[in-house]
């Protein structure tokens, strides 16, 4: 009874090998047209069958897993390969169940089995031999096993970086070539690049004297310096960066300017290198770049939630928003982050952008732009841009006073919205400067709704920052209740190394902090401030426009002031004292 009900299981999913030439169904009905026991079923053409099934899994398995690991540097997508192998073993399987014959079934099945493994696998290599700096990307993938053999050179070692050359097409292909050509250095610069992406660093400086070359970093707004190298290493590897930037590396003096990009571990950045001749010899920075520009919330940028939504409220009502910011201080994220938080879907918004603007452009607003190089300004096409009726008008840059009153009139006369930006060091500061642009002063005054400004601070490390003890009378300086706080924190910093001994005055090795790298901070928030224009401002500015009188009215109608915010963020723990301190005297 077991035999035949394994027969007839066999015969009605098709998937039997049978001894003679019959058919699957002529099969199940010998079993029930007979009585006396028969092998109908080859048990040892069902394990072939299933030794090759258990074969392809383990390749389909590869060459899944290899395809997403390569897929960005090469053109073996997992999303076209895993179809065309499932499909063909499936055609494959179906023609060695169907054919009478089993040693006729099987040769198809063996054929549809390997047959897209071994294309994809010498497709596979000779991508490889084309291009060496896949390997060092298969070998820096994890858990990758029964990965094909091939031969590993001295520049696919170290770090696990990968570059992509300056240039289009076999151009790139044959810089990187050339930057690999000196293996030493090509492994020091991808550790170069490596250790700068680790510490998260926004530029790398590297400045060639006559005897060495001195390195700094920059995170976080803050230099580092780093063991500088002697001039031979140093030069080797400049060699190679040029390559990659497709510049020329025998130009030592004019300046140069270079893109490329890199691959660190799974993350994709940008690279952009500068080179210009100094009498000491050349300077080199190295700027890192994200391959995408994130966007944030402004309370995610350190904005307190009280003045995210004094300002979202001017927003959406007709009047003037200024958004200012001294230089590298984080004003086109906040810009973008302002225009996030403005209704953009139920009102209309243009934007006029200079052409060589590329931050600020925000979804959903329709950009107008003009040229500046050529003498042009928003009042170029304003006029123009009227007729469709916008509900609100985003100017990053309002240039001219004519600008400026064509703006404030649509404000006032016509109940629209208008923002724009200034590089200024206080919202006081940004405000005077527009009311000293505009030539109608009285307009400008009456269009001002809000302005805003900040400052960035580093973050403490949560992971070693330290808690301090610290006098009653400085918590309340600081804006404080000493009744319920009485600690502040402060960055963690590894002592010397002779004073790296246990409580026997034993030496022991203290390891940097793995979170921030030894730094004590890691990231920046935004300190920011706020002006309401309410009608006492606007008084003060007729009647005294200056920094200090602006302030004094800030803070007697409530107003949040940078350094009471900077402060704040010392007593919460977001930042230190030291360094509340250094980013608003910046």
């Amino acid at each position: 009874m077991p035999r035949r009900f394994l027969i007839a299981l066999a015969a009605t999913v098709n998937v039997a090998v049978c001894s003679s030439s019959v058919t699957a169904q002529e099969l199940l009905a010998q079993t029930y047209a007979q009585s006396s026991p028969g092998a109908y079923l080859s048990w040892w053409k069902l394990l072939v069958v299933i030794v090759l099934f258990l074969c392809w899994v383990k390749m389909a398995d590869w060459i899944n897993k290899d395809s997403q690991k390569i897929s960005e540097l090469t053109d073996l997508k997992p999303e076209v390969w895993n179809p065309i192998n499932v499909g063909s073993m499936l055609a494959g399987f179906w023609c060695a169940i169907s054919i009478p014959v089993f040693w006729a079934g099987l040769p198809v099945y063996i054929v549809a089995v390997f047959t897209p493994f071994l294309f994809y696998f010498f497709l596979r290599r000779a991508k490889i031999k084309a291009s060496p700096s896949i390997v060092a990307r298969i070998k820096a993938a994890p858990n990758a096993p029964n990965e094909p053999a091939f031969e590993s050179l001295a520049q696919d070692e170290g770090a696990p970086v990968v570059f992509q050359a300056a240039g289009e097409g076999q151009e790139s292909q044959q810089n990187l070539i050339r930057a690999r050509s000196n293996a030493e250095a090509f492994q020091s610069l991808k550790a170069l690049v490596m250790d700068g992406s680790t510490r998260r660093a926004d530029v790398l400086v590297m400045d060639y004297t006559r005897d060495q070359v001195k390195l700094q970093m920059m995170v976080d707004g803050i230099w580092h310096p780093l063991e500088p190298m002697d001039r031979q290493s140093g030069d080797s590897i400049l060699v190679s960066l040029k390559y990659l930037a497709g510049v020329n590396p025998r130009e030592r003096r004019s300046r140069q300017m270079g893109h490329f990009h890199a691959v660190v571990g799974e993350e994709k950045a940008g690279l952009e290198l500068l080179s210009q001749g100094v009498p000491t010899g050349e300077r080199v920075q190295l700027k890192f770049t994200a391959a995408s520009k994130a966007s944030f919330s402004l309370p995610q940028l350190g904005m307190w939630p009280d003045m995210a939504r004094l300002l979202t409220s001017r927003l959406d009502k007709p009047g003037l928003v200024v958004i200012a910011a001294p230089p590298h201080q984080g004003l086109s994220t906040t810009w973008r982050a302002t225009m996030l938080a403005a209704d953009r879907i139920t009102r209309d918004w243009i934007g006029v952008i200079d052409v060589n603007d590329k931050e600020s452009l925000v979804e959903n607003i329709l950009p107008n732009r003009y040229n500046a190089a050529k003498g042009e300004s928003p009042a170029t096409n304003l006029s123009r841009l009227l007729l469709s009726q916008p509900d609100a008008l985003a100017v990053p840059h309002v240039v001219n006073g004519k600008s400026l009153d064509m703006l404030c009139d649509q404000v006032v006369n016509h109940q629209r919205t208008v923002i724009t930006q200034v590089s200024a060091k206080s919202a006081a500061e940004a405000v005077l400067r527009l009311y000293n642009t505009a030539e109608d002063k009285q307009q400008f005054v009456r269009a001002l709704t809000a302005a805003t400004c900040q400052r960035l601070a580093r973050r403490l490390c949560d992971t070693c920052k330290q808690p301090v003890t610290v006098q009653p009378n400085l918590i309340q300086r600081l804006g404080g209740d000493p009744a319920k706080q009485n600690t502040l924190f402060n960055p963690y910093v590894l002592p010397p190394p002779d004073k790296q001994v246990d409580e026997q005055g034993k030496p022991i090795e203290m390891l940097p902090c793995d979170t921030c790298s030894g730094i004590g901070y890691i990231g920046r928030i935004a300190i920011f401030e706020i002006l309401d224009g309410n009608d006492r401002l606007r008084k003060t500015l007729l009647n005294q426009p200056s920094l200090d009188a602006i302030n004094q009215v800030a803070q007697k109608t409530g107003g949040q002031l940078l350094v009471s915010n900077g402060y704040k963020l010392a007593l919460l723990g977001i930042t230190s004292v030291s360094e509340a301190q250094r980013a608003l005297k910046s």
